[in-house]
């Protein structure tokens, strides 16, 4: 409800350098009140090292960025954070949502999770997902398409009764200011009832797959969500505060953004995340695009970084990806740099004519390949992974990989032979200054 919502968005300050993960959690969950429960099957990842630096970033916000480092995902149930593998909280939020329609004891509110709202009602909840549950002394049951809730335990955060999920493993709570114990919960057959005890379950750690999509990092995996096609079934209002509007596409795509309210600062921008920003309803679209449509409300950009998107200033991004000396240089010599237009794209073995064909895709800048001069060439294969790279400086690169240059023509970026990128370059040169040349010997608008 409502206070779960200001508890979420209550700001937290971390400075963090090698501290386990669960340690952090555990800290933040006294300092805050807000209770976090970890997933016994992810025990060994909880316990990775983890450094980072927070200043006024919602409670929300440094859990989920805490939780990625290690890999892995919080979801919020009820009042309580439950820490386990992303491929799991995914499911679990799916399940949350059908039970919103097919249960109807669904309120946390009366159990007291962990202490927190007094002493539980032990089974006053029936099954979350399939409907099917009953309530009683032991917990409901499972229901045939959701989860159920197991049994409870005492100690918790306050020293009252606390709640033990059914979730097909074990799961641990952080210790807090009361003693904290193990709940039970072994996996469950459909409409079977969840036990209560104070032993761990003997669910297996989850397997990962291998594969390519497991080798993955977590930038490449950002990046493929930022590209996905999507929808926005429903519009983000007028005079909505930015703030609200990332907070809404981070739980709807499982996306975290962090502001860079120093760089608004600096730009003029006070409380950026209180300019109001719109966007009507959108079908088959990428999630950068609906990113782009409202950070162009307050001009601003956005990076991706290893484990959140930064959302800045595009004066900043300009400086981060080109430089300043590099601005100048390129505005002396006549050519506007691409500003603004970035690439988050990989390629692997891919033909030079596709590769280039998706990045103009993807950019809305034309990219030519000069199929006339080239044949095997253009069908050579190359590779990049590129995150956050001027576009010019991609297809710049890709193009050396097969032999071939770039040389940017007005707006577009052209492929071709090395000696007639030479050619073009100097032609282009000479248009410059013909235009230059004609602009100092034109009298002034109104002059004589």
């Amino acid at each position: 409800g409502l206070i779960v919502s200001r508890q979420l968005r209550q700001p937290v300050h971390l400075e963090l350098e090698q501290v386990p993960l669960n340690t952090a959690l555990a800290d933040l969950a006294e300092k805050t009140g807000f209770p976090v429960v970890i997933d016994s099957g992810v025990t060994q990842e909880s316990k990775l090292p983890v450094t980072l630096h927070l200043k006024n970033v919602s409670l929300e916000a440094a859990v989920r960025l805490l939780t990625e480092l290690a890999n892995l995902k919080a979801v919020v149930v009820g009042n309580v954070f439950f820490v386990t593998t992303q491929a799991k909280a995914s499911q679990l939020q799916i399940d949350l949502l059908t039970s919103m329609t097919s249960c109807t004891a669904i309120s946390l509110n009366n159990l007291g999770v962990l202490g927190l709202s007094g002493t539980s009602t032990i089974g006053a909840l029936g099954a979350l997902g399939g409907g099917q549950g009953t309530p009683g002394a032991k917990g409901g049951q499972v229901g045939a398409g959701g989860f159920g809730v197991g049994g409870g335990m005492t100690g918790g955060f306050g020293g009252f009764t606390g709640l033990g999920l059914n979730l097909g493993c074990t799961g641990a709570l952080l210790p807090g200011p009361g003693q904290a114990k193990t709940i039970d919960a072994r996996p469950s057959m459909p409409g079977a009832t969840g036990a209560v005890g104070s032993q761990p379950g003997t669910h297996p750690a989850p397997v990962r797959k291998h594969g390519k999509a497991a080798k993955d990092s977590r930038i490449i995996q950002l990046r493929a969500k930022l590209e996905a096609n999507t929808s926005l079934d429903k519009p983000i209002d007028p005079n909505t505060p930015l703030q609200d509007a990332l907070e809404f596409l981070s739980g709807h795509f499982g996306v975290l953004f962090l502001v860079d309210e120093e760089a608004f600062q600096a730009a003029g921008i006070q409380d950026i995340e209180q300019q109001t920003v719109a966007a009507p309803r959108m079908i088959n679209v990428r999630l950068s695009t609906v990113l782009k449509r409202l950070l162009d409300q307050v001009n601003g950009g956005y990076l991706l970084r290893p484990d959140h998107i930064e959302i800045t200033t595009q004066a900043k991004i300009d400086a981060l990806v080109r430089g300043t000396a590099d601005q100048r240089a390129a505005e002396d010599s006549g050519v506007k740099p691409l500003t603004g237009v970035l690439v988050q794209a990989g390629f692997e073995d891919c033909p030079l004519a596709e590769a280039c064909r998706q990045l103009s895709e993807k950019t809305g800048v034309s990219v030519v390949v000069d199929t006339r001069r080239l044949d095997q060439q253009a069908r050579a294969t190359v590779g990049g992974n590129f995150i956050n790279v001027p576009l010019d400086t991609a297809v710049r690169l890709l193009a050396d990989e097969a032999d071939l240059e770039m040389v940017r023509l007005d707006n577009v970026l052209y492929v071709t032979t090395r000696e007639n990128a030479g050619a073009l370059r100097r032609l282009q040169q000479k248009v410059n200054q013909k235009g230059l040349e004609q602009a100092a010997s034109s009298p002034a608008p109104g002059g004589m």
